[in-house]
């Protein structure tokens, strides 16, 4: 099991600390303690989370009136 600092972690999903942070916020992925302010993540749990948001994004429902085709 690899485990990935917060900086890591963001680089290796290409994400930033504030949508970590809002993925914690929503139960998408967990963070570990280790130490006073230093949250670590397991690489899986990362790969697993970008799935389900790439997932969530294709299925969500598209709003507003079709384009016109030009």
């Amino acid at each position: 099991m690899e485990w990935l600092t917060e900086s890591q972690g963001c680089e290796h999903v290409g994400r930033s600390s504030d949508t970590l942070q809002r993925w914690r916020r929503t139960g998408d992925i967990t963070a570990y303690p280790q130490g006073p302010g230093r949250l670590m993540y397991r690489r899986t749990d990362l790969e697993s989370v970008v799935q389900l948001q790439q997932l969530r994004y294709r299925e969500r429902p598209l709003l507003g009136r079709p384009r016109a085709m030009s």
